[in-house]
């Protein structure tokens, strides 16, 4: 049975703090012109500021070298069939949350841009697709789990009647004849120029 909740949690600085620790360490790194490629892995969606972590990132790369990032937007979730209708209100309270925290769960659209300004030439902007017909539904149950969802509740931002209907609804899901999930993330890739003058400031 759905669980009920009356403690509100505690505000959560944390993740914040631990990026800015890491965006300092980025820019306090002496190993410029090193590396040839760097990979950026659901971290850009969390940062109050992408554009300095790019460009910290773009003193670490070789001339010539790649800056992958990849992240989600949740205009481009996916397909959930058969649906899950709460969904897309979890998604624009985790996106409120994020904000708050400085982050944007909508960065995808922005990847481009982000490596322009940056100094980088942009070089590709493309989705990865994955679903549960080629990697099974085991594979996706995390992102159902009501679990997922309970932060939300404690926060405040989902209230305990849509989280009840949310754990049906996922439940009806998962217990489908032939369920179906399809997920997708944006990736952007920019390349430093050889001339390392012609970095944008």
């Amino acid at each position: 049975m759905p669980q009920t909740f009356t403690q509100p949690a505690p505000q959560d600085d944390i993740l914040v703090q631990i990026q800015s620790e890491a965006l300092i360490l980025l820019q306090d790194c002496e190993s410029e012109n090193t590396f040839d490629v760097a990979i950026a892995r659901f971290v850009f969606q969390h940062l109050p500021e992408p554009i300095a972590a790019a460009q910290a990132i773009w003193h670490l790369l070789k001339p010539g070298g790649k800056l992958v990032i990849i992240d989600p937007d949740d205009e481009l979730y996916g397909i959930v069939q058969p649906p899950v209708p709460e969904l897309a209100s979890i998604l624009e309270k985790y996106g409120e949350v994020q904000a708050r925290r400085g982050g944007n769960r909508q960065i995808g659209r922005l990847l481009w841009r982000i490596l322009a300004q940056t100094g980088f030439l942009p070089c590709a902007l493309e989705t990865i697709a994955f679903h549960s017909d080629e990697l099974g539904m085991e594979a996706f149950r995390e992102h159902l789990d009501p679990e997922r969802f309970v932060p939300l509740v404690k926060a405040g931002s989902l209230s305990e009647q849509t989280f009840t209907k949310t754990c049906l609804s996922c439940e009806a899901f998962l217990a489908s004849p032939e369920p179906f999930i399809l997920m997708l993330w944006l990736m952007a890739c920019g390349q430093k120029p050889e001339v390392a003058e012609e970095k944008i400031e």
